[in-house]
């Protein structure tokens, strides 16, 4: 019993402090315009000199604040060059081909109803009309959703750039 009146006390008093007065965070403004700062001193501002152990300078004429920046060290002769970000491509194609896209179907409707099955089918069709594939893979765009979206899962075809044109006659589109 005796623990649980020194815990209760214990919060009480915790609570009481916590809930007390708080101190303000800026002083008082001086009402009177005395020159009475209410025992506050300014506080001098430290200047890079100061900082740096060297003597203050009574505001030279060729300071700026702040100081310039020092000037970049050249790269070595011959040193390569950073590439651009613009020209980096995170899926490089073979030379002269393109990749070309698919949904996979049309959300809300019957799976069965699609207009390819499976990887195979896919294949099958662009070689019928002539299309040579190098590359098949599956792919999962951001799309909307709702019914008569694509769904988010892709073909994605990698094909001669030449045939473009056959692709696109089927509904496919460049990447």
């Amino acid at each position: 019993m005796n623990r649980f009146v020194l815990i209760f006390v214990l919060l009480a008093v915790v609570l009481i402090a916590a809930c007390g007065p708080a101190v303000p965070a800026t002083p008082p403004a001086n009402p009177d315009g005395d020159g009475d700062t209410g025992g506050l001193q300014p506080r001098p501002t430290p200047t890079t000199a100061a900082l740096n152990g060297q003597p203050a300078q009574s505001n030279p004429a060729n300071s700026s604040y702040p100081p310039p920046l020092p000037s970049p060290t050249p790269f070595p002769e011959g040193y390569p060059a950073a590439p651009s970000l613009s020209t980096v491509d995170p899926y490089p194609a073979q030379e002269g081909s393109v990749w070309i896209l698919h949904p996979v179907g049309v959300q809300c409707s019957d799976p069965s109803e699609y207009k390819y099955q499976t990887e195979q089918d896919v294949i099958a069709d662009l070689t019928a009309v002539g299309i040579t594939v190098q590359q098949i893979t599956l792919t999962e765009l951001m799309v909307c959703s709702a019914c008569d979206c694509p769904t988010s899962t892709h073909y994605r075809v990698q094909i001669p750039a030449a045939d473009l044109s056959k692709a696109e006659a089927l509904e496919w589109t460049a990447e």
